[in-house]
């Protein structure tokens, strides 16, 4: 039934509309996921690590950092500073593997990175990315304004383990 024009619509329609509106409306107004966010802050960490910045490296290692070697936050920032120094000419490369929310809300990245000495492409075969390429297991939190990396455990890679 058509509605005539100035009248109520009809009390099926009005449920309709309750029951999809905020259907719609959630589906245009999603904001990133807590996955998204992880992965931006991975590619702000790389831009960093690019640039030697060590104030927006440090804003995304949370305080209590600690990893498998006995590091912590300080040491960490001090060991980059200095390779950063000697090795100008560096590009980092970072390739996420995988992403999980944990139920806690902090989150589990696997992801294999690499230094090299000039630009990186990244459709290049698995082989001609190996510069220096490393395994890393990372927990990262979420902080008042973003993901920290928390804990860090790292191993050589193999180039295979990029495909």
């Amino acid at each position: 039934m058509t509605p005539v024009p100035g009248s109520s619509p009809s009390p099926r329609m009005a449920v309709g509309w309750v029951l999809v509106l905020p259907l719609v409306l959630g589906a245009c107004s999603k904001g990133p996921t807590p996955e998204d966010e992880v992965r931006a802050v991975i590619a702000t960490v790389r831009d960093a690590a690019d640039k030697g910045d060590l104030d927006v490296l440090g804003a995304h290692i949370a305080d209590r950092y600690t990893d498998h070697q006995g590091s912590d936050k300080e040491r960490v920032l001090h060991m980059v500073g200095n390779r950063t120094r000697r090795h100008r000419n560096r590009y980092v490369y970072i390739k996420v593997r995988n992403v999980e929310i944990r139920d806690d809300g902090k989150a589990k990245v696997i992801a294999l990175a690499g230094l090299a000495g000039g630009p990186v492409d990244e459709d290049k075969r698995p082989v001609e990315v190996t510069a220096n390429l490393l395994r890393f297991r990372l927990v990262m939190a979420r902080s008042e304004t973003t993901w920290q990396v928390e804990r860090a455990e790292w191993r050589r890679a193999s180039p295979l383990e990029m495909l």
